[in-house]
């Protein structure tokens, strides 16, 4: 029992150092809880989730190149601007991030309440349909 608490206490404590080390903003405290919460279930289901995960980032990643690239040269607006609001990230997240690189923040945000508000329609026309 008191090996499970130490390396419960290990993991947290490299969650911590990775979380502070990334300047994720309290890094710290979120690495600790997310490192005292992985059991060895989690570690040994990585292998069955890691290439799925691979291909989803990828897919994301690439799908935004191509939306945020469409709109830069479909819709006018700068580079740095579309791929922020081709993003698939929090409206506020997106806004905030967008705003330290200098992209219009008003569009960012406008696009981002459109992407979400189609979102949430497709999803609710799914259920009633």
């Amino acid at each position: 029992m008191v090996g499970w608490f130490l390396l419960t206490v290990a993991v947290g404590f490299v969650g911590s150092w990775i979380g502070k080390a990334l300047k994720i903003p309290a890094g710290a405290m979120l690495g600790a809880v997310i490192g005292s919460r992985i059991s060895k279930r989690d570690v040994l289901g990585i292998k069955v989730v890691a290439l799925p995960a691979l291909v989803l980032i990828l897919g994301m990643i690439v799908m935004n190149l191509m939306v945020g690239l469409a709109i830069h040269y479909l819709g006018g607006l700068d580079i740095t601007t579309a791929l922020f609001a081709s993003a698939p990230g929090g409206l506020s997240d997106m806004t905030l991030i967008a705003d330290e690189l200098r992209a219009n923040i008003d569009q960012v945000a406008v696009l981002q309440l459109v992407r979400f508000l189609t979102i949430l329609l497709r999803f609710f026309s799914m259920l009633f349909l």
